[in-house]
């Protein structure tokens, strides 16, 4: 086979891939996920319904795909945006505002948590959607850490996972209530964060 040959492939592959992507993107925000099927996706992006599952195995696997995209980039603004003067609270709304103001149906962005938390990282796009995770959460930690420098570095990690299922759990009380996601998470995280704030205040006196 010959190099030209190899490059035209690849390039035939990741253009069958983008059109997959574009396809579910457009399907997903114009009816939800719920209602669109696998047929759809394959039928928008002219492709087979076979040749769709080399690409994605399952319709989960194509919310990944989608969602990830979006994830990322809300994470990398809201990120982008924090300012390490402002307050705890204002510096977590910051970086999470992308993310709780998601231009998506609410009923995509909770299809996607519930398969970031239930996917095992043996697909790339699953793996992908834990890394994004973690790396949330490690930027919470980090607000929390650099709000309080005398608490204990061991008490951020476990308050930022608890910040991060506030998120998660909004996310689907959102979808279910048709509630806004911000109205629902606001709060949560308002308690979490007095709670870690006091627990440091505690051990810094003792």
């Amino acid at each position: 086979m010959t190099d030209s040959t190899t490059t035209r492939r690849a390039r035939g592959k990741q253009q069958k891939q983008e059109r997959i992507f574009a396809a579910a993107h457009d399907l997903f925000q114009e009816r939800g996920y719920d209602s669109v099927t696998t047929a759809e996706i394959a039928d928008r992006a002219d492709i087979s319904h076979g040749t769709l599952f080399r690409y994605a195995a399952t319709k989960s696997e194509l919310i990944l795909m989608v969602g990830n995209e979006w994830f990322e980039t809300a994470l990398r603004e809201g990120i982008d945006g924090v300012d390490p003067h402002d307050t705890v609270r204002d510096q977590l709304e910051t970086l999470l505002a992308p993310i709780a103001g998601s231009p998506h149906p609410i009923e995509n962005v909770a299809t996607y948590q519930r398969n970031t938390i239930a996917c095992t990282p043996h697909e790339p796009e699953a793996a992908r959607a834990q890394t994004l995770v973690d790396r949330l959460v490690a930027e919470i930690a980090a607000i929390l850490s650099r709000s309080r420098p005398e608490a204990d570095p061991l008490d951020a990690g476990p308050a930022a996972q608890a910040v991060y299922a506030a998120l998660h759990l909004a996310v689907i009380r959102a979808d279910a209530s048709d509630g806004r996601l911000s109205e629902i998470l606001h709060p949560q995280v308002d308690i979490i964060v007095r709670g870690y704030t006091s627990a440091a205040h505690e051990r810094n006196e003792t």
